[in-house]
Order: C-alpha cells, then structure tokens, then sequence
C-alpha cells in the first residue's frame, strides 16, 4: 500500500469515526492506524481536506436530522438508544431465552447495547442491521 492509499484510507475511516465521536481528534486516530501524521497533512492540504469543516459538516448533517425528525441512523448518530421489540416475541413462551447485557460494535462504529431480548428478536435486529448495509 502506498502511502497516499494509506492517508485516504485513514481519512475515510477517521470520517466514519467523527460520525460517532464528532470532537475525535486526527492525531491519536493516525497514530493508532500507524499512520504518519505530517504525511496526513501534507496529503490532506494538498487534497483541500480540512479537519475543522469535516467536523462541521457531521455536525450540521446531525444536526438537520435532528430537526427534521429523521429516524437515527449511522448517518445522523453514533449512538442510538432506541427501544426495539419484535412483534413476532411479544408474546414468546417461556421456553424462549431472554438474552440480558448484550452489546455489539458494528464495523461503521455503531454501537448498539441491549439490556433484555430474546434470541430470535436479537437475530432479527442483525438481519436489519445487515440488510440496511453500512453507510458513510
């Protein structure tokens, strides 16, 4: 991999985690992806790339989500606490397993915590997860 593959790949991945984190700074970000940071620079100026309007870019994308009452989405936040029931368990037996404490991180940084579910209604929110596919 070259390194101007290397700076755009750290740059679109540090744009997906602004979308979770929007005040994550470049500097520990680069450096965890063993990236050279002046390099980053040097590529991003000559990209026109700034970190400033990135950052209010997510937060302005955010922020007309918000006030337009688009549902959450890995675009519009980093993390959702939304209540989630399947139709199909609501009345599950008692033979059904109750799931407790489960958290995931999907690859885009979407992190998801549930505190109670069953089996089948945990596989259906992955099933959506996957069928929605990763933004960003």
């Amino acid at each position: 991999m070259t390194a101007t593959e290397r700076y755009e790949e750290t740059w679109n991945l540090y744009l997906k985690r602004l979308n979770s984190h929007p005040t994550a700074k470049l500097s520990p970000f680069a450096k965890e992806r063993h990236t050279n940071l002046d390099g980053m620079k040097k590529w991003m100026k000559g990209n026109g790339l700034s970190i400033s309007e990135a950052k209010t870019r997510v937060k302005a994308c955010q922020r007309q989500a918000r006030e337009e009452k688009l549902p959450p989405n890995a675009e519009t936040t980093g993390m959702m606490f939304l209540p989630v029931s399947n139709p199909e368990s609501v009345n599950h037996d008692a033979t059904e397993g109750i799931l407790s404490g489960i958290s995931f991180v999907f690859p885009d940084g979407t992190q998801v915590s549930i505190k109670h579910g069953s089996a089948r209604a945990l596989i259906s929110l992955l099933k959506l997860y996957r069928e929605e596919g990763e933004k960003c």
